[in-house]
């Protein structure tokens, strides 16, 4: 985020500035690194002014309760894993063979109480059996044939081994189980906040033991080439264009600087001009970024400037 404030004062000598003069401050981009997890911060390894490198270790949050969160997450993944490893294999061999058992034991069961049924329905017909028994029996079969059947599904099934539909299942949920535990990886790495690139450590907002909240900015790079940012008045806006040539005088710097125009912007800051009179027109400003050449390493941020365009002199 870059820093858009000047003085009204400023503001206001530049746009009433009679000699084309752009004043303005010498500027570098400005990058807010923010919390993204609600942890205390537990080290700052680096200290404010520091120059730093891009992957540098800017703020360490305590990262214990995220760590449990990853392990729980993990150990969820290799279980569902397991399971889809399980489904296409299909049942173990063992289990095949105790259900091939079983069913061998209902069939000579259901077979036996097939026979009974039918002994008693003979002696029925002869008088010789109630008709209790003979209901107790054919309930009896009907049982074992039911339980044999049952066993005979289950053993087809064992063969088959997984359906279409069960591994799809299965694989989904390895998929999901996979996502969280990435997603809970990248909220631990959260817990270092790294600097994306190189500059200088400007302000550290928080102290070890605190605790900011998520989206707080808990440290400033400056990054970048300082370049000078002024405010340009109508008189000379027609003649500067990116890359026009400027000298730069900086408060405290004996020797002026040469620079070029690398940005300026299209529209003026205050009211259109449609809607001034002719006096108001020339408190017109529009912001422009002046490259500086040279080394520019010792200067400060937010010294201010004086800019003339054109060569040097």
């Amino acid at each position: 985020m870059r820093l858009l404030w000047l003085p009204l004062t400023l503001l206001l000598a530049a746009c009433n500035n009679g000699d084309g003069i752009a004043l303005g401050t010498l500027e570098q981009e400005r990058i807010e690194l923010v919390a993204e997890v609600a942890e205390p911060i537990v080290e700052l390894p680096l200290a404010e002014g520091s120059m730093v490198k891009a992957g540098d270790l800017l703020v360490r949050f305590d990262d214990a309760r995220l760590a449990a969160q990853q392990t729980a997450s993990n150990a969820a993944a290799a279980q569902v894993e397991a399971r889809l490893a399980e489904v296409r294999r299909g049942p173990r061999r063992e289990r095949i063979t105790a259900l091939a058992a079983q069913l061998t034991g209902a069939e000579q069961s259901a077979k036996e109480k097939q026979q009974r049924l039918t002994r008693l329905q003979t002696m029925a017909g002869k008088g010789f059996a109630s008709s209790d028994a003979l209901d107790q029996a054919a309930a009896a079969a009907a049982a074992a044939i039911a339980a044999r059947d049952a066993l005979a599904a289950q053993l087809r099934e064992a063969k088959n081994g997984a359906s279409p539909e069960e591994l799809a299942q299965a694989t989904q949920a390895v998929e999901a189980a996979r996502a969280g535990a990435e997603t809970a990886s990248l909220n631990r790495n959260k817990s270092r906040l790294l600097a994306p690139i190189g500059g200088r450590l400007d302000s550290l907002n928080f102290d070890v033991g605190e605790r900011p909240s998520v989206g707080a900015v808990v440290a400033v790079l400056l990054a970048g080439p300082i370049y000078a940012r002024v405010y340009v008045p109508e008189a000379v806006r027609a003649a500067i264009q990116p890359g026009s040539p400027a000298t730069i005088r900086v408060e405290g710097v004996d020797a002026p600087l040469a620079g070029k125009v690398r940005k300026i912007g299209r529209d003026p800051l205050f009211t259109p001009y449609y809607a001034l009179t002719e006096h108001d027109r020339g408190r017109l400003a529009w912001l422009a970024e002046i490259e500086l050449t040279g080394d520019t390493s010792k200067l400060p941020v937010g010294l201010p400037v004086e800019v003339e365009f054109g060569e040097k002199r």
